[in-house]
């Protein structure tokens, strides 16, 4: 029997995580390690049809027993072995090969992320094809996460608006036997990311001169609408491409051997995994220089990037999904639990859920998840000579988690989950005619990313202090002159 081994380059990976170089969406990613293969004490050979490494991005449905349903978002494969074509299968021994995969800066996937009923998991991975084995299968697989975290921007991320001046009253409150309020409030328009503050200006007029504002309550919440998609051609096999083979003892068959080219299947992956990373941002191969250098024994085939390359390793098994429902907010509910203080994020647990009539759409809608993720309260206010009400609510948004905890996310649409966050507004008023009473305002959307301005910034200086030192050959992210070399702004 074979054994498979996947490590880094600094010696067998021990840890549940496999390093890499770079920065998802900023700047080129390097994933680069040694796949072997070792005989077992039995000294048998294995027959076998081919040896890959991949780099995959992942999405998933998760049931109450395992995942209901996976697609693969980006996928990036080398072809390290590969037998004959004129036979069905080759002994494969003991063996060692190199391997070094570039994603570049446009490509497509989401930040790693785990939620309760869904979940975005980066992976490398070897697999080796082999005969089928009673009790075993027919391929032997390796793989090691990837905690990669976008740093970019939406393509379509709107910059800080200037503040209005003067104030619009563009909408009003319609609650029955409440009293008529006109206001505005305008949170952030621009990309939030961890840690950085929320300030969100709220102008209030009761048409009714004798009603007072007792306080106001912000909310953020997130509403993870979990799909259920018409098509399942991501859990069909996917052939693996046909590279030309290379001789394990010389290196110049390689070179006058054409290089392998992206290739399609015939069972498409999913087109609309992103609204905000779109997929489009997926680039060619990487240049031959960005590849692995031959090894003194073999040479792998030369990269491969495309969505569909091989046969996914994560499949969904015969688990019922779960039941339609929804959790929604009531205007008589408060907005903030009882159980955290204000400014303080909420515990990530299973949200409760009440039944709810599923939603039709192109993709059909199963359940809506909503979260409540951080809110404040306030009861400063000042008021104009005109019966104008204002004031500034800050809050801060949560810091990152580690991966290994409920992820507060990042604004995300694919064809198995949309993941959007919305800003709540309750108001407490007081009148002689109606006492107190409690009015909620229209919610507005925001959009949030996984990193933050100063992380980006950051992120900038420390992949150039790498180009600057050697340790990464990025010609794409050089200037052109001959003036000290830097990295190029985020768009």
């Amino acid at each position: 029997m074979v054994h498979l081994i996947l490590s880094s380059t600094k010696g067998n990976q021990g840890g549940k995580y496999f390093p890499f170089l770079g920065f998802l969406g900023l700047t080129p990613v390097r994933v680069e390690g040694i796949v072997r293969t070792k005989l077992d004490t039995d000294l048998k050979l294995l027959p076998s049809t081919s040896l890959t490494i991949s780099v995959r991005c992942y999405e998933h449905r998760v049931g109450r027993v395992n995942v209901t349903n996976s697609r693969i978002l980006v996928d990036h494969t080398q072809v390290l072995w590969l037998k004959p074509d004129d036979v069905e299968y080759e002994p494969i021994g003991v063996s060692e090969y190199p391997f070094r995969i570039i994603l570049p800066a446009t490509v497509a996937g989401f930040s790693t992320a785990t939620f309760v009923d869904y979940r975005c998991t980066w992976r490398v991975e070897a697999v080796l094809n082999h005969v089928p084995i009673t009790g075993v299968g027919s391929r032997q697989i390796r793989h090691f996460e990837l905690p990669l975290t976008r740093f970019d921007l939406p393509k379509h991320a709107l910059m800080p608006s200037p503040a209005k001046s003067p104030v619009t009253l563009d909408q009003c409150t319609s609650k029955p036997r409440a009293p008529r309020i006109r206001y505005s409030y305008d949170p952030p328009s621009h990309p939030v990311g961890p840690s950085e503050t929320l300030s969100i200006p709220l102008h209030l007029q009761p048409l009714e001169s004798n009603v007072s504002i007792k306080n106001a309550t912000v909310l953020v919440e997130r509403r993870i609408q979990l799909l259920e998609p018409q098509s399942t051609a991501a859990s069909s096999p996917i052939p693996i491409p046909n590279p030309p083979f290379h001789h394990s003892s010389t290196s110049h068959s390689a070179r006058s051997s054409p290089s392998a080219s992206p290739h399609s299947s015939s069972a498409p992956l999913s087109s609309s995994h992103s609204s905000y990373f779109s997929s489009s941002r997926d680039s060619p191969p990487s240049s031959p220089s960005e590849q692995a250098s031959p090894s003194q024994h073999f040479e792998p085939a030369q990269s491969t990037a495309s969505l569909v390359s091989s046969q996914p390793t994560i499949t969904p098994n015969n688990v019922n999904p779960s039941t339609a429902s929804l959790f929604s907010w009531t205007s008589d509910s408060p907005l903030l639990h009882t159980s955290f203080p204000a400014q303080q994020q909420p515990p990530q647990t299973p949200p409760m859920t009440t039944s709810s009539p599923t939603i039709s759409s192109s993709s059909s809608a199963s359940k809506i998840v909503v979260n409540p993720i951080v809110g404040t309260e306030t009861d400063s206010f000042t008021r104009d000579p005109k019966g104008l009400w204002s004031s500034t609510i800050s809050f801060e948004w949560p810091a990152s988690k580690s991966h290994s905890r409920w992820a507060v996310g990042e604004t995300i649409s694919s064809d198995l989950v949309s993941v959007k966050y919305f800003v709540r507004v309750k108001i407490s008023v007081t009148s002689p005619a109606n006492g107190t009473d409690t009015i909620e305002l229209g919610e507005k959307e925001l959009l949030i990313v996984s990193t933050s301005e100063q992380e980006r910034h950051n992120a900038q200086q420390t992949y150039a202090e790498l180009v600057e030192s050697g340790r990464v050959n990025d010609s794409a992210l050089r200037s052109k002159s001959k003036s000290p070399r830097r990295l190029k702004p985020i768009e």
